[in-house]
């Protein structure tokens, strides 16, 4: 009988033993995260910073509002390139048979922007055409390409003329040059003029 009693006792501890615990035989719920949840803190939205002071802040660029660009010939025609800025700063580019060869800046002023839009807008520059002479005319190559780009109120328009055009638009080109007669110049990095 203690032999039996032994066994029985051995099987109970068996099966004791190989029975799963309550706690993993209870049926998983279906929406329990598998991980530990943490709870997150959120930043505040911040509102957007407007003082120059400001963390984090970029400065309004400046941006190109006149550009007068004069092209080589097979001659000794002045070839140079003009930019100019609305916060008044000018870049000049000296290539060929100018006084100032290579990269300069300096700064016309507002007037001479007010000045120069206003003769712009006065000669009807944004309805003139784009080329001159206009395609399908024919074209002296000896004769030196002038570029010409205005932009008023984000209008915008670029002009390129060799010969035939409008006598107004030579005279606008003559008058974007001499608003700059006075500007002191500064030699700058050719970085400096692209930017």
């Amino acid at each position: 009988m203690k032999k039996n009693t032994f066994i029985l006792l051995l099987a109970v501890l068996f099966v004791a033993a190989c029975t799963p615990k309550i706690s993993e035989q209870l049926p998983q719920k279906e929406n329990a995260p598998d991980k530990e949840v943490t709870w997150k803190k959120t930043k505040p939205v911040e509102p957007p910073r407007s003082g120059a002071f400001e963390k984090d802040t970029k400065p309004v660029e400046p941006v190109v509002i006149a550009r007068l660009k004069r092209m080589p010939c097979y001659g000794k025609c002045p070839s140079f390139e003009l930019k100019i800025y609305d916060d008044g700063m000018v870049k000049y580019h000296g290539m060929a048979h100018v006084d100032r060869l290579g990269y300069y800046a300096g700064h016309a002023g507002k007037e001479a922007i007010v000045n120069i839009q206003s003769k712009a807008e006065e000669i009807g520059f944004f309805s003139l055409a784009g080329q001159y002479p206009r395609a399908g005319a024919p074209q002296i190559y000896d004769m030196p390409e002038t570029t010409t780009f205005i932009q008023i109120d984000g209008q915008a328009h670029t002009i390129k003329n060799r010969h035939d055009s409008p006598p107004a638009l030579y005279k606008l080109e003559q008058f974007i040059e001499a608003q700059l007669a006075d500007v002191s110049w500064t030699i700058i990095p050719y970085g400096e003029f692209n930017q």
